[in-house]
């Protein structure tokens, strides 16, 4: 199966979904997609999933930037692919309004601004395995990360304002 890919949303428990994931990779998908959401913390489903698996890319079908902080995005993207051993794809979106403000408490406003400044954080932790960031969003005095990794980044999202974030610099691969 050349480029098929499966996707989770909702529906199973987390031992299920690690379940289906190995048997996708057995059945020769090429990748497997979590959402973020209701359904358990996806960063901790595809680390479960890159250490039952050897093949199959996983990825995050996407993380929020309002939610998560940047540097937290950058160590948990880190995180699952050294266990991956360079499977991870990182899919970055702004989410939407009800999930960030009614269902988490969170302000959101300018979403393209935020994702944009979130790529560049995480791209610099990747790099350097360190980060200072200035930005008008977000403003970092000092993150490190305390392990080496080099990692791309896939951004994901339905918005044009938004999709134009992946040509950007920031979202060029790393190392």
């Amino acid at each position: 199966m050349d480029r098929l890919g499966i996707g989770f949303i909702r529906g199973l428990s987390p031992p299920d979904v690690v379940t289906a994931i190995q048997h996708a990779e057995a059945m020769g998908f090429e990748s497997a997609w979590i959402a973020e959401g209701h359904g358990g913390d996806h960063f901790a489903l595809l680390s479960a999933a890159a250490t039952a698996t050897s093949r199959i890319a996983l990825g995050t079908a996407v993380t929020s930037v309002y939610v998560r902080s940047a540097p937290t995005i950058a160590m948990a993207a880190a995180t699952v692919d050294a266990l991956s051993q360079g499977r991870f794809r990182l899919g970055v979106g702004s989410s939407h309004r009800v999930q960030v403000v009614d269902e988490h408490g969170l302000a959101y406003s300018q979403p393209v601004a935020q994702v944009r400044e979130t790529i560049e954080i995480a791209r610099r932790i990747w790099t350097d395995s360190t980060a200072t960031y200035d930005g008008p969003r977000i403003p970092i005095a000092g993150f490190d990360l305390w392990f080496e990794t080099h990692r791309p980044t896939f951004r994901s999202t339905w918005a044009p304002s938004t999709r134009r974030c992946s040509s950007s610099p920031a979202a060029s691969r790393t190392g």
